[in-house]
């Protein structure tokens, strides 16, 4: 047999993932039988590896495994003998050259079967040896072969077994990314709803404060924790795989990581300190800045937590790798480390080894590095600390310059004319929008909610210039408002609002056309913009001629 052939026949038997796994009854039983048929002192299942020959079941043999070269079932899986017979191994060359026929335990019969798979790799045997020459007769090697097929049926049951967990493992997993994706989307809605007043307010409070520096500072910080605070909530959508409109570019992972360790130093202090070690010329990373970000706040706050309040140490470290088209992120602290069992679970959603953790912030790490086309792996130990190291591909673009949250807003051109509609359940909401719009020049109703929009609808319909509807509202909600002016052969250009996201509120709304989507949270500018859109969008559709 080749080298070529027993590396598969190496890679079929790690296919069943069962080398160094514990004793089972069945095989016990299987080796217990042949000990007692053949009326020796020693049995084994032995599986074959690269460079050992390890048992998963033994009568009378007190090590769990010994060198590959050591015993004949290396010799049997490279060879195309059904049963390999030794009467006397001490004059059968080359057996009598073997170490263990020389001395202890000084065998003299073996007799063993391979253990084939259905593919006919040769991954072990079943086998029966003792210091007595022996030998073997028809009946005992027929018996022999077949409690070998009977081994490799309880592997493969095995193995079937557990692939079956393992697939039920993932459908738990949907479905508990299903409940936390229809949990995460009702609670995206109203956040974000929140976060609208707030951020909103912010806004229009900075053109009030144009020379006031101390105070614009204050509401720069205000603004950029409302917009990490969305960020997170479309993160938690993008682990339930719900959050699909964030843009993919090439992005800047060190500045992605500077602009992360100051909100922490602004968050912890003095408690830790953070050490940055970011490689000159880092290729850029192909990827979502939002979520690139939550990965790094994510790992360095897990980080800040298991050093404990008496603080400690994190490195940072960035580095091109793979000949530049890899980047090698890793992430590491002095804290506490973690055991094994906590390590093997620690990627696991809702799992958390502290005190009133959540169990996301790695498990949404891990999903991250998933849809970067990344890996992420882990070392730790008790006492020591911990290091994630993180690879993504790399990006053969320069970097894009991601939406800078820290900068001020533009501000609104004061070119708006026209009556404008505004609708939505949130009066905070509703208030904002008119005075962000009548600023830029619009005039303005408001609704409160579907049912009064409708109504408005058949009252100022011809006045209306635009109209921007809430999609998720009680009672009437945004489709049902689409779908009474569709009924009155109503054209209007509609900017649809949601904390949703563009994609799942789209969706909902066929066959209703919208002309331009505004994602909540949004700033001023953002609305002024998408109503424009949907004004340019909806002249030159067909829809604008056939409803008049």
């Amino acid at each position: 047999m080749t080298s070529h052939s027993d590396q598969q026949r190496v890679e079929a038997l790690r296919q069943y993932d069962i080398l160094d796994t514990p004793g089972e009854a069945t095989f016990d039983i299987i080796t217990a039988m042949l000990s007692e048929m053949l009326g020796v002192p020693h049995a084994c299942v032995s599986l074959v590896d690269s460079h050992r020959v390890w048992f998963k079941s033994a009568v009378g043999i007190d090590v769990p495994e010994v060198e590959r070269e050591a015993g004949f079932c290396a010799s049997l899986v490279t060879s195309d003998a059904e049963v390999l017979h030794l009467e006397d191994a001490r004059i059968e060359p080359p057996a009598s050259e073997n170490s263990l026929v020389c001395g202890a335990p000084g065998i003299r019969f073996y007799a063993g079967a391979p253990l084939c798979s259905p593919e006919g790799h040769r991954i072990g045997t079943l086998c029966a040896f003792g210091p007595e020459p022996r030998k073997l007769d028809e009946t005992e090697g027929i018996t022999l072969r077949r409690l070998a097929t009977l081994v490799m049926h309880e592997i493969e049951l095995r193995s079937t077994q557990r692939a079956l967990e393992r697939t039920e493992a993932a459908l738990r997993q949907a479905q508990r990314l299903e409940s936390i994706g229809l949990v995460a989307s009702g609670v995206a809605h109203d956040f974000n709803n929140l976060l609208s007043g707030i951020l909103g307010n912010a806004e229009l409070l900075r053109r009030q404060l144009a020379g006031n520096p101390p105070g614009l500072a204050l509401l720069a910080e205000i603004q950029m924790t409302g917009r990490r605070a969305a960020d997170l909530v479309g993160q938690v959508l993008a682990y339930a795989g719900r959050d699909r409109d964030s843009p993919v570019v090439p992005t800047d992972l060190n500045a992605v990581i500077q602009e992360t360790q100051h909100m922490l130093d602004a968050s912890v202090g003095n408690r830790v300190t953070v050490d940055l070690e970011l490689a000159n010329d880092l290729p850029s990373v192909l990827g979502q800045s939002t979520g690139l970000r939550q990965l790094v706040m994510n790992l360095l706050t897990n980080a800040t937590e298991a050093c404990g309040r008496a603080g400690g140490n994190i490195k940072i470290v960035t580095l091109a790798a793979n000949g530049g088209e890899s980047v090698l992120l890793t992430v590491s602290d002095n804290g506490s480390g973690m055991p094994e069992e906590v390590r093997e679970r620690i990627f696991e959603p809702f799992f958390s080894s502290k005190s009133g953790g959540r169990g996301l912030g790695l498990a949404i790490c891990h999903r991250i590095v998933e849809q970067h086309g990344g890996s992420i792996q882990i070392e730790s130990k008790l006492g020591l600390g911990t290091e994630f190291r993180i690879t993504l591909p790399a990006s053969q673009q320069p970097a894009i310059d991601a939406e800078d949250d820290q900068q001020e807003s533009q501000e609104v051109n004061n070119g708006g004319e026209g009556l404008v509609l505004v609708v939505d359940d949130e009066p905070i909401i509703c208030e904002i929008a008119r005075r962000c719009l009548e600023d830029a020049g619009y005039n303005v109703l408001l609704a409160g909610g579907g049912a009064e929009a409708i109504e408005m609808l058949d009252t100022h319909h011809s006045e209306l210039s635009a109209m921007v509807l809430d999609w998720s509202m009680p009672e009437v909600n945004g489709e049902q408002v689409l779908a009474a002016m569709s009924q009155r052969r109503m054209s209007l250009p509609v900017v649809m609002a949601s904390g949703h996201t563009e994609r799942d509120a789209r969706e909902s709304l066929k066959p209703y056309a919208v002309d331009s989507f505004l994602k909540k949270p949004f700033r001023l500018d953002e609305l002024i913009v998408q109503i424009k859109i949907a004004q340019s969008q909806h002249n030159h559709s067909p829809r604008s001629e056939s409803a008049n």
